[in-house]
């Protein structure tokens, strides 16, 4: 079975724009080149595959109501990004780049954002500017904090189904 993330943006910068920020960081954080285009289109659809593993798409659309991100954190997403973490590759490789292309992104970005695991654990959520990381010392370990640029306070949030 696939580990699946979910990253939630409530943000008026549309898919396209924000496959365009992937490319970038995957170019300049990988050295795989994105002239062309292609690597945009492909996170676009049908997904993307970094060298490390880590499969990546941008999704556009906002969830139903009664959506766990909607109804639980109150976020009104209007882009998902879908990371798929490769089980035969380096997962702690995989979850660190994912990470960093989060962190990247949501450096670029304003708006309120959850990052999920399987819809079923928060491992950090941005409402109102401010930026949660769950209190978990396992999923955010000194290597990964290390790759959080902004101001940020631990606190775990959960879903009503926890």
């Amino acid at each position: 079975m696939a580990i699946e993330y979910g990253l939630y943006l409530e943000t008026p910068i549309s898919a396209p724009r924000i496959a365009e920020e992937f490319a970038r960081s995957i170019s300049e954080d990988f050295g795989v080149g994105v002239g062309d285009g292609s690597i945009d289109q492909q996170i676009l659809d049908p997904g993307f595959k970094t060298m490390q593993g880590l499969w990546i798409r941008v999704i556009p659309g906002s969830p139903p109501e009664w959506h766990p991100v909607v109804s639980d954190l109150g976020i009104t997403p209007t882009v998902r990004v879908a990371y798929r973490i490769d089980k035969f590759e380096d997962s702690e490789r995989q979850t660190e780049t994912m990470i960093g292309l989060t962190m990247a992104l949501l450096d670029e970005l304003v708006g309120d954002a959850a990052l999920t695991r399987d819809l079923e654990q928060v491992w950090l959520l941005r409402k109102g500017g401010v930026l949660y990381l769950n209190e978990r010392d396992d999923l955010w370990t000194p290597s990964r904090i290390g790759l959080v640029s902004s101001p940020y306070q631990r606190l775990t949030y959960t879903f009503s189904s926890e």
